[in-house]
């Protein structure tokens, strides 16, 4: 069986990523009037239970709710985590020590993306690594803004990101026109491969300010639990806006 790809214009991919990242803007937006008070849930509007409205082919587990505590205030980020429906939230960073995803040599979108299922489709394989990759990387605070993902589904995303990053921009290094032709060339096109009846494969494009352009294949098992992965990832083309925090 050849891979499904994702490459008509309004792709379903570049559709999730476009509301993705448009419902973060939202909320960046709300966060930076409160800068650089500390951000707490009654003056940000971020329910994470949002994503599964935005990625429909996937189930959260089953009696357990997404949440979240602002940690690292002026170069903050939220972090995710699951609890019980009828537990309280956390109020204190100390309480998050013992959840999965908050030591260094662990990952809290890792830990968040272990108990979500998907429906066996295609595009719900494709929405788990989307959910990996985006969940939670809004209201990124000054050293934070180095999590920040930009996800690549199809040839006007890219040619877009290129002439961003190729025009004058305050603070940062332009792209270069070498640079720039080189990028042109990717094909971006998010593909799912389901040829293996116990494995699928994700590979899309994944575009870093630090870095460039990067091609990721990532592995889950097809039954749950999916145990995403990543199995691969090459740079494509090498790009730096040249800020350092």
């Amino acid at each position: 069986m050849n891979p499904n790809s994702f490459d008509s214009p309004n792709n379903p991919a570049q559709t999730i990523v476009n509301a993705v990242d448009q419902w973060h803007r939202t909320l960046s937006e709300q966060g930076n009037t409160l800068f650089p008070q500390p951000l707490h849930r009654q003056w940000v509007d971020f329910d994470p239970v949002h994503y599964f409205t935005l990625l429909p082919q996937l189930q959260p587990p089953a009696g357990r709710l997404l949440n979240w505590l602002y940690v690292g205030n002026r170069n903050g980020w939220p972090f995710l985590y699951w609890r019980d429906a009828q537990a309280a939230p956390h109020i204190q960073s100390e309480q998050l020590y013992q959840e999965p995803g908050w030591m260094h040599d662990q990952n809290m979108q890792q830990a968040i993306t272990e108990p979500v299922q998907t429906d066996g489709s295609a595009l719900g394989y494709l929405q788990l690594v989307l959910f990996r990759l985006k969940a939670g990387l809004t209201l990124l605070r000054w050293h934070s803004a180095y999590k920040s993902v930009t996800l690549l589904c199809n040839q006007k995303e890219l040619q877009d990101q290129i002439r961003h990053q190729s025009s004058k921009q305050h603070f940062t290094q332009n792209m270069n026109a070498d640079t720039a032709r080189a990028a042109m060339a990717l094909d971006v096109t998010p593909t799912v491969d389901l040829s293996d009846p116990h494995t699928a494969r994700v590979s899309l494009t994944r575009f870093s300010q630090w870095g460039g352009f990067y091609r990721q294949t990532w592995a889950m098992n097809r039954q749950g639990p999916h145990a995403l992965m990543l199995e691969h990832e090459v740079k494509q083309v090498h790009y730096d806006c040249g800020v350092i925090f």
